[in-house]
């Protein structure tokens, strides 16, 4: 199995099996808006150690809420020693592990749960932090991600021209939808620009309330606090943190397919498709082709 390498923090690397889907701002949690946690979506819930080498440190299991009916009601943490001053924190993974035992980097360490912390439309996966030793459960405190080398595999990148998708696969919860356009190379399936930079959308809007936008090159003293998010004619929202290589956005939005408001969307790095979040059951049929358009909440189009 071959990997790549993702992020790093304290000259640790976190890697996964080359195309898994991973993302660092799909989410609602804070670690996500710190850009210190990354969601990885192993393929058949299989999670992988991400680390070159890593000892299991503790396991230990605290009380979820439940916002899905098939979320488990109590959800694991996993800690791995790296060295004496750096931990691997682990969550929604069901432990196939024992403390005291050696990993290296590729072996299996459990199943990825439903966990209760999950929407209904949320994918299983595991969620990674780099954190110090003295400081390992908090939500807060981990080390900034550096996304580089996710970044590195951005060969070129023009904002794809069209909103229309196709319809691929109809779900419980969420349907995928294809780009009708994309680029030989791609980092997710959705681009946005900010006056003239172009960017991918690592992000779930507005139903999470803010994404994220990845970019090619360093963007600090090119983009301002307030600037729109743009996804064609579209908004996606505003710029609220800008770090080296990517932006945080607020998204006052609503999303309509062919006219009718959904949930929202969501991207992932290495995903092929768009995640579509219908508030209802919609009449639309796998093959059919939707228009995606935004506005911002409250004003009409």
């Amino acid at each position: 199995m071959s990997f790549e390498t993702i992020a790093e923090a304290v000259n640790v690397k976190l890697n996964v099996p080359k195309g898994t889907p991973y993302s660092f701002y799909d989410s609602p949690y804070i670690g996500h808006r710190k850009t210190t946690a990354v969601d990885i979506y192993f393929k058949d819930r299989e999670a992988l150690l991400p680390v070159n080498e890593a000892k299991v440190k503790e396991i230990r299991w605290f009380n979820a809420p439940k916002y899905r009916d098939d979320g488990w009601e109590r959800e694991p943490l996993i800690l791995f020693e790296i060295n004496e001053n750096i931990v691997l924190k682990v969550l929604h993974v069901n432990p196939k592990v024992n403390v005291g035992e050696k990993f290296s980097l590729g072996d299996f360490i459990g199943e990825c749960i439903v966990s209760g912390y999950l929407c209904p439309w949320s994918d299983s996966h595991a969620h990674f932090e780099i954190r110090s030793s003295k400081d390992p459960y908090r939500a807060r405190g981990a080390y900034t991600l550096n996304i580089e080398p996710t970044v590195s595999k951005i060969k070129n990148i023009c904002q794809v021209k069209s909103n229309t998708f196709t319809i691929v696969e109809i779900k419980k919860h969420y349907i995928w939808v294809k780009p009708h356009y994309r680029e030989s190379s791609y980092l997710t399936p959705l681009t946005a620009k900010i006056g003239n930079i172009i960017g991918y959308v690592d992000a779930g809007v507005p139903h999470y309330g803010m994404g994220g936008v990845i970019f090619k090159n360093n963007v600090s003293g090119k983009i301002t606090e307030g600037n729109e998010v743009k996804c064609n004619s579209s908004s996606l929202g505003y710029v609220v943190i800008i770090n080296p290589l990517s932006v945080l956005f607020i998204a006052p939005i609503e999303v309509l397919i062919n006219g009718r408001k959904v949930r929202g969307i969501g991207t992932y790095i290495n995903g092929e498709y768009l995640k579509v979040i219908p508030i209802e059951k919609e009449p639309w049929k796998e093959g059919d082709e939707i228009l995606l358009e935004t506005k911002i909440a409250g004003l009409s189009k």
